[in-house]
């Protein structure tokens, strides 16, 4: 996983797993790296294969940290599979999803 900053936006990519192994790592790197200027948190899962209820939470707590600065969580470029589970989780409509 990498973090890299454009603008007011952390933008994190290269995530394979978000699963209950791997969101704690994931989760104190992403809020370590969401410096107070920061506002939006824009996740590429691009190259995920696997989301369990562990990394819906994460998504979950990682929009309330955004929201609590005025941001939002962004998803970008999701296959199908996580497509569907954000759908079936109506997550699709708290989060922008982003092609």
């Amino acid at each position: 996983m990498n973090t890299s900053i454009d603008g007011q936006t952390l933008l994190v990519t290269g995530l394979q797993l978000l699963i209950a192994d791997t969101v704690a790592d994931i989760r104190r790197k992403v809020t370590g790296d969401f410096t107070s200027h920061l506002t939006d948190i824009r996740i590429v899962v691009s190259e995920l294969t696997m989301i369990d209820s562990s990394g819906i939470g994460l998504l979950i707590s990682l929009h309330k940290l955004a929201c609590g600065r005025g941001g939002q969580l962004q998803i970008a470029s999701p296959n199908e599979k996580v497509l569907l589970v954000l759908q079936v989780t109506r997550l699709d409509q708290a989060f922008e999803i982003l092609p």
